[in-house]
C-alpha cells in the first residue's frame, strides 16, 4: 500500500523550498537593480550639474574652476544635489566643475562615492569611486591620493575657517569673507595662510562601473 501522507509532504516541502529560492532569487533582482539606479542617478546628476556649470560659466569670479557651493551660491540650482547613496546630500567644497584644454570635466562626491575629472559625453564611461576622508596621517599605496589644502590662522590665532580645503575654494572662501578679488592663496594678506599635506584612499567601485 502506498504512503500518500509521505507524497503529501514531500511536494508541501517542495513547493516550499522552490518559493524560498524563487523569493530569494527576486530580491536579489529588485536589490541589484535599486543598486545600478543609485549609480545611473549618480551619473545624471553628474551630468546635470555640469551642463548648468558650462552653460553658466561666465557667471563666477574664476570660470576655470567652479565649486558646487558657488552654484548655490549664485542660485543657479535650486537646492543641493541629493546623495543617491544614503540621506543627505553632495559635496559642495570638493564637487566641482574644471575647464582643462577648452573640455569641463566634473567631479561629483556624495558621501564615500566620487565621480573625479569625468567629461560628460558618455555615461557609461564616468567611472565611480571610493573615497576616504582626508587625513593628515600618511599613508601609501597604489589607492593613495595626496593634495595639499589650506586654511588662515585669523588675528586671534584660530583657524579661520572649520576644514582645510584646497586652494582654490579656499581662495573663494576668502573672497566672500572679506569682499576681496583674489585669485590665488599667495595674494592673501588677511590673514596668515596656512597649509596642510593631506591623505586618502581612492579605489575604483567594482559595483558603479
Amino acid at each position: 500500500m502506498t504512503n500518500n501522507k509521505g507524497f503529501i509532504k514531500f511536494e508541501v516541502l517542495t513547493i516550499f523550498v522552490l518559493a524560498i529560492g524563487a523569493l530569494a532569487y527576486g530580491l536579489y533582482f529588485i536589490l541589484g537593480n535599486t543598486g545600478k539606479q543609485k549609480y545611473d542617478t549618480f551619473r545624471d546628476s553628474a551630468i546635470s550639474f555640469g551642463k548648468v556649470v558650462s552653460t553658466n560659466s561666465n557667471s563666477f569670479h574664476n570660470t576655470e574652476t567652479i565649486y558646487l557651493a558657488e552654484v548655490l551660491d549664485e542660485k543657479l540650482l535650486k537646492a543641493n544635489i541629493k546623495n543617491p547613496f544614503e540621506s543627505g546630500f553632495c559635496d559642495e567644497v570638493e564637487s566641482k566643475v574644471e575647464f582643462i584644454n577648452g573640455k569641463a570635466k566634473v567631479t561629483l562626491k556624495c558621501g564615500k562615492y566620487l565621480i573625479d575629472q569625468s567629461i560628460m559625453n558618455s555615461k557609461k564611461d564616468m567611472k565611480i569611486y571610493i573615497v576616504s576622508d582626508w587625513k593628515e596621517k600618511e599613508i601609501s599605496g597604489d589607492n593613495t591620493e595626496t593634495k595639499t589644502l589650506y586654511n588662515c590662522i585669523d588675528g586671534s590665532g584660530k583657524e579661520l575657517f572649520d576644514n582645510y580645503t584646497e586652494e582654490l575654494y579656499f581662495v573663494y572662501q576668502i573672497n566672500k569673507e572679506y569682499g576681496t578679488d583674489y585669485y590665488t592663496s599667495s595674494s592673501v594678506s588677511e590673514c596668515n595662510v596656512v597649509s596642510k599635506q593631506m591623505y586618502r584612499e581612492k579605489e575604483l567601485s567594482n559595483k558603479g562601473n
